[in-house]
C-alpha cells in the first residue's frame, strides 16, 4: 500500500447545510414574524404611551370629533380634557360654579353664548351667588386663557374679565344691546388698563359709538402699539369711523397689520372718508397686510341703485392720485378690499400701480369702481382672487 506523501492535497469536507434545512428556517422565522405582526395587530391603541395619546388627541382640532375621541374610554376622556385649547360656554350664567376644573390648558375661551344677555355677566343680578366666587372658579377652570369672546352688557363684565386674566392677547367684545349712558370709552378703558399684552381686538359684533376708542387708543399708547389687528367692521354703526377718527386710530396703532373698517364714503355727510383718510392709513400703517374699508350702506344692503351705465348719482372724494399714493405706502399688502358704494371714476392706471407696487397681493375685491378691465390673462387675474362689485370695464384702460 503506498503511503500519501506529505505534501499532496487533502480533500475538504463540505459543511454547507442542505437545501431542505434551509428552507425549514424559513418556514419557522416567517410563522414567527407572522406571530409577531398578529399580536402588534391585536394590541389596542391604549397600550400606547400617554404621552403619545395625548399628543395624538391634541393634534384632533374638529369639535365633534374631539367630543366622539372622550366618549371612548376615560383615559381617553381625561386626555381630551386636558388636551383641550378652544372652548365654547353655553348655559345660564347662575350655572358657572358647576363648571369642572379639568379644561386647564385652553386658551381659547367663547363666554358670549352664556344666558341671560338681559343681565351682565357676573353681576349680583345675574346669580346668587357671590359674583367673586364665580369670577374665582372662572380663574380655577382656565389658568391658561389669552383668547376671550365675551358678552358685554356694561362696563363691569369687562373689568371682572380684565382682572380674571390680565395676559390676553385677543379679544373680542359682543353687544347687540343698545350703549348704556356712560363716559366715552368706559367700555374699552379697563381692558386697556389691564391687560398690557393685548394685541387682537375684535368689536364687529360690539355696539358702541365711533368716538369711545380713538381717546382710550390715546391714553393708552403702549397697548394700542401692540395692536397688530382691528376690526371695527360693525354692523350696527349707521354712519361709521370718521375720516379724523380713523387718522387718530392709526396714529396710535402703527403697528397694525390688519384693519377693518366700517366707514362712509358719501359726499353727502360730514367727515367722509376720502383721499386724506387714505394716506394717513399708508402713511401711519406701513406694515398693513391686510385692509378692509367698508361702506355703512353695502353692510346694511343698501347700496345704491346704479344706472344702466354702473354708476351711481353721486362720486367719492377719491382721485387716481391719491389711490396710487396709498397703494405705493403698502407694499406688504396681501388683501385689499375698498367697498365704496359711490363712483371711484378712471382707476385703471391706479390699480396698474397696486400690481406693481403691491407683489403680495393675493385678494381684491373693489366696489363701485371704474375704468377697469377684466381680462383673462392680466397679471392681477395670474396672481390674485378679484372680486368686483359694481365694477364698470372698458376694454381699451390698462389691463390689471
Amino acid at each position: 500500500m503506498q503511503s500519501r506523501s506529505r505534501g499532496s492535497p487533502c480533500h475538504t469536507t463540505n459543511h454547507t447545510p442542505p437545501i431542505t434545512t434551509l428552507l425549514s428556517f424559513l418556514d419557522s422565522s416567517l410563522i414567527n414574524l407572522k406571530t409577531s405582526m398578529s399580536a402588534a395587530a391585536a394590541a389596542p391603541i391604549t397600550d400606547l404611551p400617554e404621552a403619545i395619546l395625548a399628543t395624538i388627541i391634541g393634534l384632533v382640532s374638529d369639535t365633534r370629533s374631539r367630543n366622539s375621541v372622550a366618549l371612548v374610554c376615560r383615559k381617553f376622556r381625561s386626555l381630551e380634557r386636558a388636551t383641550r385649547t378652544s372652548l365654547k360656554l353655553r348655559g345660564n350664567a347662575r350655572d358657572l360654579h358647576l363648571i369642572p376644573t379639568c379644561f386647564t390648558s385652553v386658551s381659547d375661551l367663547d363666554l358670549s353664548l352664556l344666558s341671560p344677555w338681559g343681565h351682565a355677566l357676573l353681576s349680583p343680578s345675574a346669580s346668587s351667588t357671590d359674583p367673586a366666587l364665580l369670577a374665582q372658579r372662572l380663574r380655577v377652570a382656565f389658568p391658561s386663557v389669552t383668547s376671550l369672546t365675551v358678552y358685554s352688557r356694561s362696563s363691569s363684565t369687562v373689568q371682572i374679565v380684565a382682572n380674571l386674566w390680565p395676559g390676553l392677547r385677543r379679544v373680542k367684545l359682543v353687544r347687540w344691546h343698545l350703549r348704556p349712558q356712560s363716559p366715552l370709552g368706559a367700555d374699552f378703558e379697563p381692558l386697556f388698563q389691564q391687560c398690557q399684552t393685548l394685541s387682537d381686538l375684535d368689536l364687529s359684533e360690539f355696539y358702541y359709538w365711533t368716538e369711545d376708542l380713538p381717546p382710550v387708543l390715546e391714553a393708552h399708547p403702549n397697548v394700542a402699539r401692540s395692536l397688530t389687528k382691528l376690526n371695527l367692521l360693525t354692523a350696527s354703526i349707521t354712519e361709521g369711523f370718521k375720516a379724523i377718527e380713523i387718522r387718530s386710530i392709526t396714529e396710535a396703532c402703527p403697528k397694525l397689520q390688519q384693519l377693518f373698517v366700517a366707514c362712509i364714503f358719501d359726499p353727502r355727510y360730514i367727515g367722509i372718508v376720502g383721499e386724506e383718510a387714505l394716506l394717513a392709513i399708508s402713511t401711519n400703517c406701513p406694515e398693513l397686510r391686510v385692509v378692509h374699508l367698508i361702506d355703512t350702506s353695502s353692510l346694511a344692503n343698501a347700496r345704491g341703485d346704479p344706472n344702466d351705465d354702473g354708476f351711481t348719482s353721486e362720486d367719492a372724494q377719491i382721485g387716481r392720485a391719491a389711490l396710487i399714493d396709498f397703494f405705493s405706502g403698502l407694499p406688504l399688502l396681501e388683501e385689499l378690499v375698498l367697498d365704496v358704494c359711490k363712483n371711484v371714476r378712471d382707476s385703471g392706471l391706479a390699480l396698474e400701480v397696486l400690481a406693481s407696487k403691491c407683489p403680495r397681493l393675493r385678494a381684491l375685491k373693489l366696489g363701485q369702481f371704474h375704468g377697469l378691465c377684466s381680462a383673462v390673462g392680466s397679471p392681477a387675474r395670474r396672481h390674485c382672487s378679484v372680486s368686483w362689485a359694481g365694477v364698470t370695464v372698458d376694454q381699451e384702460t390698462l389691463r390689471i
